[in-house]
């Protein structure tokens, strides 16, 4: 009944023959039940069990009455196979062959054929093989119609050294060909004898896997493991491929790996490898690229010294599921633990947020993941947003240290404000945490540290953007949706096959926080648009949108691109009680004299900033600029719940100043003038003096709103003091002696860019 009950224990082997039972190995097909086991004695050898009414009696076969031990077993309730070794020890081991016997009538007969190698010495002949299993079973037998594919390890002749073997039958177990080394001397294996019970095979539709774990010098393992595959059932061998990649910390190595067949895709391209912590990366091309990386053991939360062997299993559904042997950290004992990515539900109808908490003293780490995709490996392109809200009480030592919102982690994960990837983190400065964001390019690290505190214990909107062809200032932070950071950062950014980390991190110490509406995007999203999405509903299907969670009672990534996530600890959603204000103003102007009319919903106070330091707390202030310029203006809505932003921008018309003041006449200058209404379009620039020939400025660019840019050839001019003269559709503004030619002093250097450079 599916396991509801179960029958009492029965003695099917009888102690008074075996002096002892060692390896044993079940299947069942249907009704039928198989059991092969090897044992020493009175009786010797291997044997097998088979039952035809469920395990109510047993019947019983023998494989081979020498002294012989188990290797693997299969049984599909027609065809039964079983692979078993002989092995002789004398000063280490001397002999070594490996046996496939196969039997099409449940064990009534059996085929044997010995598959190991030998090779030839001053001595004799010399076989030296092993088929056996390490502490985790991993199978050295796959079926796939009429071929049979065995994996072991031996010496060969080629070079006296040891290697991975492969053989195989395509004639249904009749007859096996001379085994190959699948290595290619890949791995090094003349320093450790005889492999290391980790190499497995598995097959389907003409796709054959094998997979075995590589040594160096002085036998310390890198556990490397490396993969060789075949689209055609093994009459042609790939290269070995290393599974593992260098460029990420928690994926450079493991232990006790594994392949599965994903059992839903009929073609047989879709293969899981595994390892040690509950570490898997996926294949759907047969074995060529692997990706989607996940590591599923609460690798914060238990001792990475005592992770024991794991078995990972794929449902007829395609979901992935894990039981491994591991101990919690600082504990004295090891457990079982279980985990699986589920499917995940649709959103719910309640409002709801992720809970984080990290504090290393009650050694609480919170952590939820996204295995890796391509779909959130960006290149040149990209824009990361969320809500976040802490809980913490903000007084004296009482304040989260650092704490990570989210980070794609590629590489190493050592210092928390160092991302290998991308990230939005904060960072204890002053006192208060403050708004890290940070990406990695292939021209280094670059973050913006910005002054914002999380420190009211409302929802704030963090966002940062980056495009790698946008030029000057390309990548932005906002906080409220405010630009608060920005600067130039060139090149693409790194990608790896690092998984996606909420929450708690290697660096990040103790936090306490709520994170909701986590969204990656592969477009740099405008400020308007970060502006909206403050208060935006999404239906997941928005342009560019390559991952969204609501955490609405599900991790699913409501994107449609299939980047669920998995809460490897806990993982608790809340009820959030998220209800922003919907900020937005009008703005009158008259002359230098401009009226801000508050049209903000649901909001209890305001911050309005003038865009020149200048600020008010008044509902609708009015504000006389004293200045000409550009102005960014921007009210900050509160309630007792969040806030948001908008923004809007005030024109002074006039100029302002220029940088620089001052330049020798050697040759050309160039000059910067400030103020509001400045474009490059129908406006001359010149420095006039009298007496002297008006110095026409070339080259005009505007390299940013309110700002001018004009080459000037100073070269053999009249020293002294010079006006600046701006001309817009024939209306000419002055700057009376602001510029000043000196005589062989030459000018600061100083330029604007556009682009790259």
């Amino acid at each position: 009944n599916n396991g509801g009950s179960f029958s009492s224990p029965k003695e099917i082997v009888t102690g008074d023959e075996y002096d002892n039972l060692d390896r044993s190995f079940i299947s069942a097909s249907g009704n039928n039940i198989a059991i092969a086991y090897d044992g020493e004695g009175a009786k010797k050898g291997v044997h097998l069990l088979f039952s035809f009414d469920g395990g109510g009696s047993f019947q019983e076969r023998e494989v081979t009455g020498d002294s012989n031990t188990m290797s693997d077993f299969f049984y599909d309730g027609n065809q039964l196979i079983v692979v078993h070794e002989y092995t002789y020890y004398s000063y280490g081991l001397a002999e070594g062959c490996v046996y496939v016997s196969v039997s099409n009538n449940n064990g009534a007969s059996f085929i044997t054929n010995k598959i190991s190698v030998s090779y030839t010495t001053n001595n004799g002949e010399k076989e030296v093989c092993r088929c056996f299993q390490n502490q985790q079973y991993v199978p050295k037998i796959a079926k796939d119609g009429d071929n049979i594919h065995v994996i072991f390890v031996g010496e060969t002749e080629e070079d006296g050294g040891n290697a991975i073997l492969y053989a195989r039958s395509t004639n249904n177990g009749q007859s096996f060909e001379k085994a190959v080394d699948i290595n290619q001397g890949k791995v090094d294996w003349s320093v450790y004898s005889n492999g290391n019970g980790c190499e497995s095979v598995v097959a389907k539709n003409g796709n054959v896997y094998m997979e075995y774990v590589g040594y160096q010098q002085n036998n310390s393992p890198t556990a490397k493991v490396y993969i060789v595959s075949s689209e055609n059932n093994g009459t042609s061998l790939s290269e070995p491929m290393d599974l593992l990649t260098e460029n990420t910390d928690y994926l450079k190595k493991t232990y006790y790996p594994q392949l599965v067949i994903d059992p839903s895709d009929e073609t047989g391209k879709t293969v899981y490898f595994g390892g040690k912590g509950m570490l898997s990366r996926k294949s759907i091309d047969g074995g060529k690229t692997f990706f989607g990386s996940q590591y599923m053991a609460p690798f914060w939360s238990v001792n990475s010294s005592y992770l024991g062997p794991v078995t990972l299993k794929v449902d007829n559904s395609g979901v992935v599921h894990w039981i491994g042997i591991m101990k919690f950290s600082y504990g004295s004992e090891y457990d079982i633990y279980y985990g699986h990515k589920k499917v995940q539900p649709e959103p719910g109808d309640v409002n709801k947020a992720l809970s984080i908490e990290t504090d290393y003293y009650k050694d609480t780490k919170e952590l939820v993941i996204v295995p890796s995709s391509p779909s959130i490996t960006f290149e040149s392109t990209m824009t990361g947003e969320a809500w976040v809200k802490s809980r913490d009480d903000y007084n004296g030592d009482d304040y989260s240290d650092r704490f990570n919102v989210f980070g794609k982690v590629n590489g190493g994960d050592s210092d928390s404000r160092d991302p290998s990837g991308y990230q939005i983190t904060f960072y204890k400065y002053r006192d208060a945490p403050q708004l890290f964001t940070g990406i990695e390019t292939d021209n280094g690290i670059f973050y913006n540290n910005s002054d914002k505190q999380l420190d009211d214990n409302l929802w704030h909107h963090i966002a940062f953007t980056y495009d790698a062809d946008a030029g000057l200032n390309n990548f932005k932070t906002y906080f409220d949706g405010l630009l608060v950071k920005e600067q130039t950062v060139i090149g693409k950014i790194l990608g790896g096959d690092g998984m996606l980390m909420i929450g708690s991190r290697n660096n990040f110490s103790t936090c306490n926080i709520m994170v909701d509406n986590i969204r990656l995007w592969d477009r740099a999203l405008s400020q308007e648009e970060i502006l909206a999405n403050q208060t935006k509903t999404f239906t997941g299907n928005e342009e560019g949108l390559k991952l969204f969670l609501n955490f609405d009672d599900t991790f699913k990534d409501i994107s449609g691109n299939g980047n669920d996530a998995i809460p490897l600890y806990l993982g608790e959603l809340q009820e959030s009680d998220f209800d922003p204000p919907v900020t937005n103003f009008e703005m009158y102007q008259v002359t230098n004299e401009v009226s801000f009319n508050n049209k903000t919903k649901n909001a209890t106070s305001y911050l309005w900033d003038f865009g020149n330091d200048e600020t008010s707390e008044q509902g609708n202030p009015k504000y006389t600029y004293s200045t000409p310029g550009e102005f960014n203006t921007s009210l900050l809505a509160t309630n007792n719940n969040s806030v948001t932003g908008a923004v809007g921008n005030v024109t002074i018309t006039g100029l302002d100043r220029i940088e620089p003041t001052e330049a020798g006449n050697l040759g050309y200058a160039t000059i910067s003038v400030f103020g509001g209404g400045l474009s490059a379009e129908n406006t001359t620039v010149l420095l006039r003096k009298d007496g002297e020939d008006d110095i026409n400025g070339e080259k005009l660019s505007s390299p940013r709103k309110g700002v001018l840019a004009a080459f000037f050839d100073i070269y053999e001019k009249t020293l002294g003091e010079w006006d600046m003269v701006v001309s817009k559709n024939g209306i000419e503004m002055t700057l009376p002696k602001v510029f000043t030619i000196v005589q062989g002093v030459e000018a600061e250097p100083w330029l604007n860019v556009s682009g790259r450079g």
